[in-house]
């Protein structure tokens, strides 16, 4: 926060640290179950659901009391602690129980080792429950090559800088494709890099300028939003594997008979629907950014480049350089990513349509962020407190309005659980400008949930950075990730394995918590309320 003094929200704070110190924030529960109603994805026969995940058929099996309305979509109608059985083929490694909603909501349900799962597996995880006043979507998906809530990117791409590319997609009568290359034909190129160092350019394609090459009357608009898989043409040429011919194991990659040992010799990119109801984009870790649009895709994107390009969180660097706002309400809204220390983030049309209007929504509008137009159709969001971590604007495009939370962080997490750990623990990397410190200038806190409801507060301990590519070795206690930045790291160790997640609080170390009679706080460096919170079923952050 760099010596500013949180101006607004301040005796929030301080209870709520004072909560944490005392160990009594708790969650509460509605006395009546909510019920809600949730579309099966997969090919349902009797009770038993089958999907196709990464070429292996993974089953889900209802309980026989749990009426499915086949007229209506393949829907059922149950409460938070109904259990779902899950197939032995089910690996947690490569795949995920996923729950989404049209309009932005995504989440995952944990599997425990029975093979058990329900919609409690991960409404109770601190996040607020499920939205319940629409149909919820219930399928069984491979884990994507990044996690696009931690903003790490993660994964083998092995693409030759330039090389074509095929994209493929289940078509109306089979396996489709089409080859992007990157000759002078700018429709079909596709443009690697970006015009300096640590950027991307966004090649922005429309769905239904997108014709498969083995059948011209199949479009991906007629089936856009379903799964897509990125190939580069030097695995596609591979005889030996049959690429070349669009039959195996390509036919065998949507079908359910695809291989192990075809699904690892090869190099499948899924493309990913999270960021949006009104594109398909590539993640993170390509070498290469791609979004598919829709002929309703509406966007803004961001119109200065950031002062910490470096940080691990700007979503204009290493995400997309646009958010796909397409459909964005008040109770789904759009998420932009920002480093916390980033004094102001800038946003101007990605379309056609000019912004005439942002306006902060809730407390922050009284101060916390001001908001400018430094020249028509841009508008500009000035930090004045990191207190305000997660904001919610709303953004109109003459008469048409979208909503955008701004996400500020910096904060990320993993852990260590595996076969035979005899030390179980949680390590927090904290991102910061080196002109803030180094890792003796903070107190980690970690307010540890377990299962059972009981919850335990530790002073999480600095340790030695590990090297993300490299593990096993150690880059130092105060990293230097460029651009004026440091990283530190601090681990907190558990009792049990039976956790469910940890909230990590970031404090300047100069700070007496004790004093009662400060009336201002100046120390907080990890945002509002607890921090953010590492979802250890899942291994995510939620920010």
């Amino acid at each position: 926060m760099r010596g500013r003094k949180i101006i607004a929200g301040l005796l929030s704070v301080m209870l709520v640290l004072a909560a944490v110190f005392a160990g009594n924030v708790t969650n509460a529960k509605a006395d009546e179950p909510t019920y809600y109603s949730v579309l099966l994805a997969g090919t349902v026969n009797d009770h038993i659901v089958t999907y196709n995940v990464g070429g292996k058929a993974v089953t889900l099996t209802v309980p026989n009391e749990i009426h499915i309305d086949m007229e209506n979509g393949k829907t059922i109608s149950v409460t938070e602690s109904v259990e779902f059985t899950i197939g032995n083929t089910f690996d947690s490694n490569s795949m995920e129980v996923k729950v989404s909603e049209v309009g932005g909501f995504s989440t995952t349900l944990a599997v425990d080792s029975n093979n058990k799962t329900s919609l409690y597996a991960r409404a109770n995880q601190g996040t607020g429950g499920l939205p319940s006043e629409s149909t919820l979507t219930l399928e069984i998906v491979s884990k994507s090559n990044n996690d696009p809530e931690s903003g790490e990117p993660s994964g083998d791409v092995h693409y030759n800088n330039g090389e074509d590319v095929y994209l493929f997609w289940k078509g109306t009568s089979g396996v489709d494709y089409h080859k992007f290359t990157t000759a002078s034909d700018t429709s079909k190129n596709i443009q690697y890099g970006g015009p300096s160092e640590g950027t991307y350019y966004l090649n922005k394609i429309e769905a239904v300028d997108i014709v498969a090459d083995n059948n011209s009357s199949d479009k991906y608009a007629d089936a856009f939003r379903s799964q897509i898989y990125w190939v580069p043409a030097s695995v596609f040429t591979d005889s030996e594997k049959g690429w070349s011919t669009g039959d195996s194991p390509l036919k065998s990659l949507f079908n359910g008979t695809l291989t192990e040992a075809d699904y690892h010799a090869v190099t499948l990119n899924p493309g990913t629907s999270e960021y949006g109801t009104g594109s398909v984009v590539t993640t993170p870790d390509m070498a290469f950014r791609v979004s598919i649009i829709s002929s309703e895709y509406q966007s803004i994107k961001t119109a200065a480049y950031p002062t910490y390009p470096n940080s691990p969180f700007n979503s204009s660097v290493f995400e997309m350089p646009e958010i796909d706002i397409t459909g964005a309400t008040q109770n789904n809204p759009a998420i932009y990513k920002v480093f916390l220390e980033e004094p102001s983030v800038t946003f101007e049309s990605g379309t056609a349509t000019q912004i005439t209007n942002v306006e902060v929504i809730g407390d922050a509008a009284n101060g916390g962020i001001v908001v400018s137009s430094p020249s028509t159709g841009r508008y500009k969001l000035e930090f004045k407190s990191n207190y305000y971590d997660s904001i919610l604007i709303k953004v109109t495009e003459g008469t048409t309005s979208y909503y955008v939370k701004v996400v500020r962080t910096a904060l990320q997490a993993r852990d260590n659980f595996g076969p035979g750990v005899t030390d179980p623990k949680i390590t927090m990397s904290y991102t910061y400008p080196q002109t803030m410190g180094n890792h003796g200038s903070f107190n980690v806190f970690a307010k540890i949930m377990y299962a059972n409801g009981t919850t335990q507060l530790k002073k999480a301990d600095s340790v030695q950075v590990e090297d993300d590519m490299n593990p096993g070795n150690y880059l130092g206690y105060d990293f230097d990730i460029g651009g004026s930045l440091h990283k530190s790291e601090y681990a907190v160790s558990l009792d049990s394995l039976d956790v469910i997640g940890v909230y990590f609080t970031v404090v300047s170390s100069t700070v007496d918590l004790t004093d009662s009679t400060k009336t201002s706080f100046s120390g907080m460096k990890s945002g509002s309320g607890l921090g953010v919170y590492y979802d250890v079923v899942n291994r995510k952050v939620v920010y």
